[in-house]
């Protein structure tokens, strides 16, 4: 049975992990303008129903690599404070994963949104 309690504040702990990422993250708010800058402009060129969906599960995306490279991020310096080349390797390597999801992302902007503005 769902404890109402529990769900309540599993909630709270999630909104404040956005909270978190919005006032600490300078790539989060990056990300953040994009996305609104992006939904602004499909609304404007009145993109179809399903460019739309792609555009938000794009925004999403790109959101959801941000979020576990943060995450990633401050486990390592948590666990290993100090530099070392295989913790910047995995640190590398997931912002890696971050900018792979931003080009996948603008790519298929792109698409959606050069016809519209030809």
């Amino acid at each position: 049975m769902i404890n109402p309690k529990k769900l309540s504040k599993s909630f709270i702990h999630a909104y404040h992990g956005l909270i978190y990422l919005l006032k600490h993250e300078q790539n989060f708010k990056i990300h953040l303008l994009f996305g609104i800058l992006a939904l602004t402009l499909g609304l404007v060129l009145h993109i179809t129903y399903y460019e739309l969906l792609i555009l938000l599960l794009l925004i999403a995306f790109v959101f959801m690599a941000e979020i576990v490279n943060t995450v990633i991020e401050n486990i390592l310096d948590l666990l290993h404070p100090e530099k070392h080349h295989q913790i910047k390797n995995i640190k590398d390597a997931t912002a890696g994963v971050v900018l792979f999801a931003s080009f996948v992302a603008i790519i298929i902007g792109i698409i959606i949104f050069l016809p519209k503005l030809i």
